[in-house]
Order: structure tokens, then C-alpha cells, then sequence
């Protein structure tokens, strides 16, 4: 209830019927739209805003019993897909130990910022000074006990999600101190226990460098927000 009610985010959800059915396709699909919570050592709180969306589709699934439809799900989840966010649609679940989890859940205070990063920009997770790319490091420290935080873990019944990219994009965020990819596309896929799922056929092609940084950064003239739109084809898939 507090991340309800004190960050101020939304989640749009619609169910979207479709005009030509078959057996081989859902009655419906399942889209929503979110932006998630921006604070740079927050990854915890997205996290959490994460597998609230989940616990919605699930909620909005269960009326489909006999034909669970898939699920869309697009948005500026100020994360990667290696952060936990992201992490946890791809793989079904964050363990204590996961990277974000123990560098942000015991720093991350409301108001507080590094003193390093008093002029980091409000979307994305960058810091002032040098221009600064979101490191590649694998996510999942070495095993250790961590007690202050349980695993998050989808239910068997939930349905592992694609990108709608295949490879992610280099950026879809461009500032001139900061640099990421923090927009997605997720799809549901098919399996024994939801037997319609979506699959990406091709996407839109990203902006180049040379492209972005023609006018210093975004937004700019060519590029009127300070992120980059992502349009993927996509195609029903069934279990059999």
C-alpha cells in the first residue's frame, strides 16, 4: 500500500478482444503499459512495482481458466533486463543475493542521493560528471545468507516472458551523463500450463550514435523525447 499510494505510478491494463478467432489463437490478450519508479538506488522498489504487475495479469488471467490469453507488457521500467526488474519476467524469480538487491535495499532512503549524484537526471540511473554507461556485470553475487530480504519468485502457473527485442538495444535512453536501456517490450510465452503465448518476428531499428548525439544528446530536433519508441511485430503462438 505505501508503494501504491506514496510513489505516484500507474499501471494501465486492458484486456483487448479479438474480432477473428480460432483454435489456434486467444479468445483475448492481455495489454498494459507501466513506468516504473525512477530513483536510482531503487532497483528493490521496482522490484516490488514489478511483481505487483504480475500478481495484476494473474488476477485479471484467472477468468480465463479454460484459455488463458498472453500478455503484453511494455514500458520505462527504468531498468534493464539484467537488473531485477527485468530479471524477474525473464527468469521467474530474484534471489536475496542478486546484484541491485544488495547494493540499493539497505542504502535506498526517500530523499537521499549520493552526494555524487545531486544532479543525476530524474529518469534513468545516472550521476553527474563523466558520461556513464549501466555496467554489464552479471547479476547474482555469490551465495551468501541474506536475511533482510526474501525471494521473489512468479508462481509455476505464471506464464516467462520474452523481449520483445531479441538482442536489447544498446540504449533507449540518451543524456549526456547517462546511458541505457531501460524501455521493453514483454510477451508472454506459450507453455503446457497457458497454451497461447506471443513470439517477436522483427522490431523497429534503433537510432544510431551518430544519430543521438548529432544535437548532444536527447531530446532533440530528429528525436523529440528523451526516449526512443520500440515497435515490435509479434505473432500468436500455441503449446502442442
Amino acid at each position: 500500500k505505501v508503494i501504491e499510494s506514496k510513489l505516484g505510478h500507474m499501471l494501465l491494463m486492458l484486456p483487448l478482444t479479438l474480432k477473428d478467432k480460432s483454435a489456434t489463437t486467444p479468445d483475448r490478450i492481455l495489454v498494459a503499459n507501466t513506468h516504473l519508479f525512477y530513483h536510482p538506488l531503487a532497483a528493490h522498489i521496482r522490484l516490488i512495482q514489478m511483481y505487483a504487475i504480475c500478481w495484476q495479469f494473474g488476477k485479471l488471467r484467472s477468468k480465463d481458466q479454460q484459455r488463458p490469453c498472453p500478455m503484453i507488457l511494455c514500458g520505462d521500467m527504468n531498468s534493464s533486463l539484467r537488473r531485477a526488474a527485468g530479471y524477474l519476467l525473464i527468469h521467474r524469480h530474484v534471489l536475496p543475493n542478486h546484484t541491485q538487491i544488495r547494493e540499493h535495499f539497505n542504502t535506498f532512503e526517500w530523499n537521499d542521493r549520493d552526494s555524487n549524484e545531486e544532479n543525476c537526471p530524474s529518469s534513468g540511473e545516472g550521476k553527474s560528471g563523466n558520461m556513464r554507461i549501466e555496467h554489464l556485470e552479471p547479476d547474482g553475487a555469490p551465495e551468501e545468507h541474506w536475511e533482510d530480504f526474501p525471494k521473489i519468485e512468479l508462481p509455476d502457473h505464471f506464464p516467462t516472458f520474452l523481449a520483445g527485442y531479441p538482442i536489447e538495444p544498446a540504449f533507449t535512453h540518451y543524456l549526456t551523463v547517462f546511458s541505457a536501456s531501460l524501455d521493453h517490450i514483454f510477451v508472454s510465452q506459450c507453455s503446457e500450463q497457458n497454451p497461447f503465448g506471443l513470439a517477436p518476428l522483427r522490431s523497429a531499428p534503433m537510432p544510431t550514435l551518430a544519430e543521438v548525439t548529432e544535437d548532444v544528446a536527447m531530446p532533440s530536433k530528429k528525436l523529440p523525447s528523451d526516449h526512443i519508441s520500440l515497435v515490435a511485430d509479434l505473432n500468436f503462438t500455441k503449446y502442442s
